[in-house]
């Protein structure tokens, strides 16, 4: 592993720095990209996948509905079985409110969960902030990062790509 995480270049429009996202992408490089706000089409053009984890949180509701009907049947039918009034020992409708719920709760943990592990996150601190042009990526200028992936990188062929498609201040950033 190299002491580079990658390669990183300052643009000064939206459409200059998409310009550049989508050469890098063509090329098969990982790419990311900073910009102080929301550009259309960035999102396509980095190819990431929908943002909402789907799976995690139904395949977490369903456990948290699962759980809870388990234990509310364990709990009245096997632990304590008690007939009142000649019903049922397992009368699956007034199970219905708290399995609900908990296949809701459960979604939302997993789902939160799933997006936080997707996105890489908790991370305090990440290489790209050595970039010194970094923090004008929050204000006026656009930062495109291609990272080293050791393979194949070729850091002469970065550069090009990204000084062709009008990047300023090209640069190695440090791991």
């Amino acid at each position: 592993m190299s002491d580079r995480f990658g390669m990183a270049a300052r643009f000064d429009t939206e459409h200059a720095a998409l310009d550049a996202v989508r050469r890098a992408v063509e090329a098969g490089w990982r790419v990311d990209a900073y910009t102080p706000y929301p550009v259309p089409g960035m999102a396509a053009a980095l190819r990431h996948r929908d943002p909402w984890p789907f799976g995690a949180l139904t395949v977490g509701a369903a456990a948290g509905f699962a759980a809870a009907m388990a234990l509310q049947v364990y709990a009245v039918a096997v632990s304590y079985p008690h007939n009142i009034g000649g019903r049922d020992l397992i009368a699956w409708v007034p199970f219905t409110m708290p399995a609900f719920e908990m296949a809701v709760l459960s979604g939302v943990f997993w789902g939160i969960a799933a997006m936080l592990w997707r996105n890489r996150l908790p991370r305090l601190h990440h290489p790209v902030f050595n970039y010194p042009e970094h923090d004008r990526a929050g204000q006026d200028a656009f930062v495109v990062c291609v990272e080293d992936t050791g393979e194949d990188f070729d850091a002469a062929a970065v550069r090009e790509c990204l000084v062709r498609a009008g990047g300023h201040m090209v640069r190695e950033v440090p791991r």
